[in-house]
C-alpha cells in the first residue's frame, strides 16, 4: 500500500514545485480580483454548458433559466431547477484522528452577487462559471453532494464538475485528505489513509450539515439531512465505494500487526473501528458516482460486500487509463455489484481526465507536458472539454435521478447506448 499510485503523486508534487515557484507572478497577474454573479459561464475557464454529446444539450440540462426554485420544462417534457450562479467558502473540518482538514464548499447564490472572484490551485486554475468566494448563500435546503481528492491530488482538483453540480442546484464539500495531498502526501500513511479517507468525508458531511454559531448565518439550513451523493477520483473513488457501503478488507501485506505495534497512525486507527472487514459507509449516501476509482483489484474493498450493496453505483473510466486500469477496476466490480449500476467508458483520454489537468499546462516542466498534452493537445480525441462535458453530465443525472427522484434521466444510462465516439456505456438495473 506504501507505493499506492505513486506516480500519480509525483506528477502532482512535481507541479506544485513549479505551481509554488510561479504562484507569486500567477497571483499577481490578476488586476481585477472582483466579480458579478451572473447566470452564465464566467470568463475564467471553459464552460461545459451547451457542451453535451448526447443531444440533450444546454436545454435539456435546463442551463438557459435563471437562478431561481422554479423548474423549467425542455422539448422532452422534463423539468428541470433552474441555473445558479456559484459562491466557495473554505471551512476547517476536524477528520479523523483529530486533523484539521481544509475544506472547499460550493453553493448557489443569487445572480448580481459581487465579490471576490475565486481562483485555485495557487491562482493557476480561474473558475469556470465565475464562483464568487464567500457569497451568501441562496435560500435552501439543497440536496448536497461530497466529492474525495485522488492520492496527492487537493480538494480543488476537479472544479469542472464541483462548480458544475453546484451551478444545477447542489451544494458540493470537499475536504483535503490531510497527509495524503499534493501539499503533504506521506506513503508511510498510506495504509490509515485507506480508513481515515471515509471518516474525513463524513466529517465533512457534518461540518456542513450542522454549522457552528461562528459560521455565516447562511450556512445554517443549507442542505437536506436526509440523503446525499458522493463522488471521487482514483483514491477518492476508493473513498466514494467506501462510503457507499463496500466493507474495507486490506490485504495482509498493508497493515501491522498492532498486537506488537504501539503508537502507529494504523493501529491507533484500528483500536477505534475494531477489526477488519471494516463498515465506514455513511447510510445517508443514496448515490455513488466514483471516477477511475482504485484498490477494488488489489481486494482493499471487499468484492463479498459489493456484491451485497444497495447503493446505485455510477462508474465512469478510460481505456487510456494504465494507473487503474478499467478491466482490472471497473469491469470486475461491474460485474460484481447488483444493485443499479452503470459503466461510462471514456474512449481515449487517461487517469487524469477526470481532473482539471489543461489549466496547468502552461507552467508544467517538459518532462509532464507530454503527460498533458495527451489530454490537452492539439488532435486529443476526444477533447478534454468533451471529456470533462460527458463526466459532468452524467454525474449530474445520477443525483438527479436519486437525489431529486427525476427519472426522465434515466434514458441516459440507456444499456449500449451510442456516446459519439466519445464514450460507452453499459448498465443494469438503471432503465427498462
Amino acid at each position: 500500500m506504501k507505493n499506492l499510485h505513486a506516480r500519480p503523486s509525483l506528477l502532482l508534487t512535481t507541479l506544485l514545485v513549479v505551481l509554488v515557484a510561479l504562484s507569486g507572478a500567477g497571483c499577481g497577474a490578476d488586476t481585477d480580483s472582483t466579480a458579478s454573479a451572473t447566470n452564465v459561464g464566467g470568463s475564467d475557464g471553459a464552460s461545459l454548458d451547451g457542451a453535451s454529446l448526447d443531444g440533450a444539450g444546454a436545454d435539456a440540462l435546463g442551463d438557459t433559466g435563471t437562478p431561481g426554485d422554479a423548474a423549467t420544462s425542455d422539448s422532452t417534457g422534463a423539468t428541470e431547477p433552474k441555473i445558479w450562479a456559484i459562491g466557495v467558502t473554505t471551512l476547517m473540518t476536524i477528520g479523523a484522528n483529530g486533523r484539521s482538514l481544509p475544506t472547499e464548499v460550493w453553493y448557489p447564490i443569487e445572480a448580481g452577487a459581487t465579490g471576490e472572484a475565486a481562483k485555485y490551485m495557487l491562482g493557476i486554475i480561474g473558475s469556470p462559471y465565475g464562483a464568487i468566494r464567500n457569497a451568501e448563500a441562496a435560500k435552501g435546503p439543497f440536496h448536497l453532494i461530497a466529492f474525495s481528492h485522488g492520492n496527492g491530488g487537493v480538494r480543488e482538483q476537479s472544479v469542472y464538475l464541483t462548480e458544475y453540480l453546484a451551478r444545477h442546484g447542489y451544494v458540493v464539500v470537499s475536504p483535503d485528505h490531510v497527509g495524503n495531498t499534493t501539499l503533504d502526501i506521506d506513503n508511510n500513511l498510506a495504509a490509515v489513509m485507506s480508513l481515515w479517507r471515509p471518516l474525513d468525508v463524513t466529517a465533512a458531511i457534518d461540518r456542513v450539515m450542522a454549522p457552528t454559531d461562528k459560521d455565516p448565518a447562511w450556512l445554517k439550513g443549507l442542505v437536506h439531512t436526509d440523503k446525499i451523493g458522493v463522488t471521487g477520483h482514483s483514491f477518492g473513488g476508493y473513498t466514494t465505494l467506501a462510503l457507499a457501503g463496500i466493507a474495507i478488507d486490506l490485504p495482509s501485506g498493508a497493515t501491522i500487526d498492532c498486537a506488537t505495534v504501539v503508537g502507529k497512525p494504523v493501529c491507533d486507527t484500528r483500536k477505534n473501528i475494531g477489526d477488519a472487514p471494516w463498515q465506514l459507509g455513511d447510510k445517508r449516501v443514496a448515490v455513488a458516482v466514483p471516477l477511475a476509482h482504485a484498490l477494488y483489484d488489489a481486494r482493499a474493498l471487499s468484492h463479498a460486500s459489493a456484491k451485497k450493496l444497495k447503493v446505485p453505483v455510477i462508474m465512469m473510466a478510460s481505456t487510456g487509463d494504465t494507473l487503474t486500469p478499467a478491466v482490472k477496476e471497473a469491469e470486475p466490480l461491474f460485474a460484481d455489484l447488483t444493485s443499479p449500476t452503470a459503466l461510462l467508458t471514456i474512449q481515449g483520454g487517461n487517469h487524469f481526465s477526470f481532473a482539471n489537468m489543461c489549466e496547468l499546462g502552461a507552467v508544467a516542466p517538459a518532462n509532464i507536458k507530454a503527460t498533458i498534452n495527451q489530454l490537452c493537445g492539439p488532435g486529443a480525441k476526444p477533447t478534454m472539454a468533451d471529456t470533462h462535458a460527458v463526466i459532468a453530465e452524467h454525474a449530474l443525472a445520477a443525483f438527479d435521478i436519486w437525489l431529486r427522484g427525476d427519472d426522465s434521466k434515466r434514458a441516459l444510462f440507456l444499456n449500449g447506448k451510442d456516446g459519439g465516439g466519445v464514450y460507452t456505456m453499459k448498465s443494469k438495473g438503471i432503465t427498462k
